[in-house]
């Protein structure tokens, strides 16, 4: 076991798996989260979405697509790649956060035109999803030449937006908790994040013998920021508040 005084190491030998399946992961939480739906599109089943939501879902694969990258770069020794490819990475985020917020907005009266304001009121969620990654990636950026920092604060903004995907593979079901409604959907929307936040601080133990200080400063704001979220979302105020920023009706 480590301590405090000792320092925390930037690599390790199983880092390569680790990182390898956390990409494995979010592959899995895309592909079977949104390919399903994306089929009933094509089929004819669900109406053809907004021009927001095919450039969001381009841009969301891309994403997923460069951590594959960047991770079998690092594990192929073609770190100056890796290291170049970063800049894209910026702009490639910037570009979700941005037609994130759109799709989002344009969903909201493009489900109100036809009768349903579900979007409406879970804006909350996409926004607050949106808000957390802009800021984690910034985080990451600016401790890009400390890599183990940069490394964790990516894979806890990548996190963050799995959980679209994995919502829609409706894989539990938190029960009703009537006493204090956020609680289920705090836990309906965000649990399968907690299970990949809790494995990644899991291998820093194992591996190192105590979690990275990162993980101490993020993880409890994020937390926090995705609880505003599930409060929101439940918040019989929110839908008429939301409609009259909007101009929707």
């Amino acid at each position: 076991m480590s301590d405090a005084s000792t320092p925390f190491a930037a690599r390790h030998p199983a880092d390569r798996a680790f990182f390898l399946a956390f990409a494995a992961v979010s592959i899995i939480a895309v592909a079977g989260g949104f390919l399903p739906r994306l089929e009933t599109i094509f089929t004819g089943e669900r109406p053809w979405p907004p021009l927001a939501v095919h450039i969001h879902a381009v841009l969301f694969y891309g994403w997923i697509g460069l951590l594959t990258a960047q991770v079998l770069l690092v594990r192929g020794g073609n770190v100056g790649l890796h290291k170049r490819l970063g800049g894209a990475g910026l702009v490639l985020a910037a570009g979700m956060i941005g037609v994130g917020g759109w799709m989002a907005l344009t969903m909201a009266g493009w489900h109100l035109e036809r009768g349903s304001d579900g979007a409406l009121r879970f804006l909350p969620v996409p926004l607050m999803d949106l808000a957390i990654f802009g800021a984690l990636i910034t985080w990451a950026a600016l401790r890009r030449r400390d890599s183990p920092t940069h490394k964790r604060l990516m894979v806890l903004a990548t996190t963050q937006l799995l959980g679209a995907g994995f919502g829609r593979m409706d894989l539990y079901a938190m029960p009703a908790t009537p006493w204090l409604p956020q609680v289920e959907m705090f836990v309906n929307l965000y649990g399968m994040l907690w299970l990949i936040l809790a494995l990644a601080i899991g291998f820093d133990v194992a591996t190192r013998g105590r979690p990275h200080r990162v993980w101490w400063v993020a993880v409890p704001l994020v937390v926090a920021a995705q609880f505003a979220a599930a409060t929101l979302l439940v918040w019989p105020g929110w839908r008429s508040f939301a409609a009259g920023v909007l101009g929707l009706g």
